[in-house]
């Protein structure tokens, strides 16, 4: 029977009710976060699907399967199946929003920011959800900044537009301020091609001196470029927020109205200083003014350029390829779309960029696969070879680069910043390209293991053929980037402030970090590595995004610890019990419980290793060699504020620091195939289909498709 409200009418059904409430069947309320997900303490995974979006990609979908009949698929586990069972397992999906990585973080003030799929918190989020699957609660999965997004915003919003006029401009010594462009220099080193350092230590002193006949226009860029300098100065600090006051003041009241070179060049400087200051989000907004101006000038065509001087010709390319590596960076880093689109073919010899050609393999990999979520074995190849070509380029380049002459007089090389700014993001791309293939062979895998007790063996992930050499170059292009950034750690003059090198070593720390999750830790040396990339982001106390990644990397350091420990105890426990029925056994071993559910028995024989271990910490530093596992030399206070609090150099540990020893033959790294690096040759067989369905909300949608 009917119920019926009060006054007769039957009671209206709710039109937009959430995922969560959908999937369970229960009456939503329609408000995010509803009333049911407030009570069940999931308001974080209240999501409403407005546009309806399920029905329409399942009927087209279906259409397109019904198009190819004879494409065979393959699911989760690599087994073939029809088309047929492969419609039906995605018809039984009740819903495909809860499968997205992307979310809405908040920011200092509390505001809602949107970080898509390629953004490294997004993958954070993913490992933070594996980790409570496989150890339950720990600092790592419970960090109570997890759902923070570090924007080190000044307070006083807008303060800055009279303070440039109410402030004295500074006045640094000739040298210092030498220095400051030197370190301007080094520190954009490959980025920002289109400053002239030697014009503007011309006119330093013309700049600096306010009496001069010099129009505030032309100081807009030496300003900026010692602004730049001097964040990234440990001594010479101070001058900074001075200096970039003075220089954005002066753009906005001339520069704003019109669209010019010197417009493109002026908030080109201003985006790298608020990335400089951990303020990614209002870089990407003040990027995109100079992008417009950009457009409106035609630098993005490379047959406009050609009407003007070769000098302002070579400028406007120089711009251009700027532009592109920092916009190619913000959109991949906070997961959005790129605001530019290349239109030259980058790949000719003639004037040959590798920026411009990196950036259009980013910006393939953003829009093929992130974007459309999808990932076709052709996409996969397509890209694979523009790499290999990229990097047939670029073989005569030491993998360390070393400047040509030291920076402090010494014997002592530092390392080539321009050369890691290119080749990291050769790394990030691979990883980027190879994440999807990772997240979903490794979430299985944690899957299995708490679902199914018995397992005990320890062993890596089951990777079949046709995603093993895209999980594995996943991995091994993270070993390679903290490879590649080792030598910061014992630089001695390094830059402050190096915003692309620090965003590198912690999407690799993150890859390494996870990768312990499938076990994959018996097959390449993530130990020492995952220390490292802690290592590097430690070197950059004063960068309060570094000192946020820091604390993260140390948080899943421990977390990684206690996995091998449970893994190794899993695994002793088996052999203990063949070794006892072949001689016997004296000791008194523990009763175990009945078995109840899957994931508390597998957990329970598991506690004793842990709560064992805690009798038996050790005291490490933080320099601790590759082949060792710092769990926590920093206490967990050190970094409890976002802003980015000093790294401390407390060493009391309270995990171990070294993990139990592996069977040497498993614990030696397995490198890569020599020479140009070639995907399976199973992706160009037959047409492959299967769906990255994971019970737990931890990844995106990413659909795996063969060739057409």
């Amino acid at each position: 029977m009917k119920r019926r409200v009060p006054d007769g009418r039957l009671p209206q059904r709710c039109s937009r009710a959430c995922d969560t409430c959908k999937k369970r069947k229960e009456r939503c309320d329609g408000i995010q976060p509803c009333g049911r997900c407030n009570e069940r303490g999931v308001q974080d995974k209240c999501r409403f699907d407005t546009d309806h979006g399920v029905r329409r990609r399942r009927s087209r979908h279906v259409n397109h399967a019904a198009a190819e009949p004879e494409a065979p698929a393959i699911d989760t586990e690599g087994a073939v199946c029809t088309p047929q069972s492969a419609n039906t397992a995605w018809e039984q999906q009740s819903s495909v929003a809860g499968f997205q990585q992307s979310r809405l973080v908040k920011d200092k003030r509390g505001r809602s920011i949107f970080l898509g799929d390629s953004a490294n918190l997004s993958l954070l989020r993913v490992i933070r959800e594996v980790a409570k699957t496989c150890h339950g609660d720990c600092k790592f999965v419970c960090d109570p900044l997890r759902a923070g997004f570090v924007e080190a915003s000044n307070e006083e919003s807008g303060s800055w537009m009279s303070s440039g006029e109410q402030h004295a401009l500074p006045k640094p010594h000739t040298a210092e301020a030498c220095h400051l462009v030197d370190l301007f220099d080094r520190a954009t080193g490959g980025i920002l091609g289109f400053i002239d350092t030697a014009e503007i230590r011309a006119g330093l002193e013309a700049a600096l001196n306010p009496l001069s006949t010099l129009l505030d226009q032309e100081r807009i860029i030496s300003y900026l470029v010692l602004a730049i300098g001097a964040r990234s100065s440990q001594q010479l600090s101070h001058y900074a927020e001075a200096f970039f006051t003075h220089g954005r003041q002066l753009a906005t009241r001339y520069l704003m109205d019109d669209a010019s070179i010197l417009t493109v060049q002026g908030y080109v400087l201003i985006t790298m200083y608020l990335l400089s200051v951990s303020r990614r989000n209002t870089a990407s907004m003040h990027l995109r003014f100079a992008i417009g101006s950009m457009y409106a000038l035609g630098i993005h065509r490379k047959a406009v350029a050609v009407r003007f001087s070769k000098e302002e010709s070579l400028l406007r390319e120089k711009l251009w390829t700027s532009i592109r590596i920092l916009d190619l960076f913000l959109s991949t880093s906070l997961g959005r779309p790129a605001a530019t689109a290349e239109t030259r073919n980058t790949r000719l010899t003639d004037e040959y960029s590798p920026w411009n050609d990196l950036c259009l393999i980013f910006e393939n990999v953003l829009a093929q696969v992130y974007e459309q979520r999808s990932i076709t074995a052709e996409v996969v190849n397509k890209i694979g070879e523009h790499q290999r070509q990229w990097a047939e380029r670029h073989t005569h380049a030491d993998a360390h680069a070393r400047s040509d002459v030291p920076h402090d007089g010494s014997d002592r090389f530092e390392p080539d910043i321009g050369a890691l700014h290119i080749k990291q993001m050769y790394y990030w791309a691979i990883m980027l390209l190879t994440r999807p293939f990772l997240i979903e062979r490794i979430v299985a895998h944690a899957n299995e293991m708490t679902s199914q007790p018995h397992c005990r063996t320890l062993q890596p992930c089951a990777l079949p053929d046709l995603s093993k050499t895209l999980v594995y170059a996943c991995i091994n292009s993270a070993i390679k980037t903290v490879k590649l950034l080792e030598p910061l750690t014992w630089s001695e003059t390094l830059p402050t402030r190096l915003p692309l090198l620090i965003n590198a070593a912690f999407h690799a720390g993150l890859i390494l970090g996870f990768a312990h999750f499938g076990d994959l830790n018996l097959v390449f040396p993530l130990s020492g590595y995952l220390s490292t990339a802690c290592e590097i982001l430690a070197k950059f106390t004063d960068d309060p995004v570094a000192s946020r990644n820091a604390a993260i990397i140390r948080y899943l350091i421990e977390v990684c610890q206690l996995h091998i420990e449970k893994r190794h105890a899993a695994s002793m426990d088996l052999e203990c019990e063949a070794i006892g029925k072949l001689f016997g056994r004296i000791d008194s071993p523990d009763v175990q419980p009945k078995m109840t559910k899957g994931k508390d028995t597998y957990r329970r024989p598991l506690q004793r290793a842990a709560e064992t271990s805690q009798h038996s910490r050790n005291v490490s530093n933080l320099a601790s060699p590759p082949t060792t596992l710092p769990g926590s030399e920093v206490s967990y206070s050190t970094f409890q504020n976002a802003a980015g609090d000093s790294v401390s150099g407390n060493t009391e540990s309270i995990l171990p620091v070294s993990p139990p020893q592996l069977v040497p033959s498993q614990e030696t790294f397995v490198p890569m195939p020599s020479g140009p690096t070639v995907l399976d040759s199973s992706l160009l067989g037959n047409p492959q289909l299967f769906w990255l369905d994971f019970e737990s909300d931890v990844s995106s949608l990413f659909t795996i498709i063969g060739p057409t």
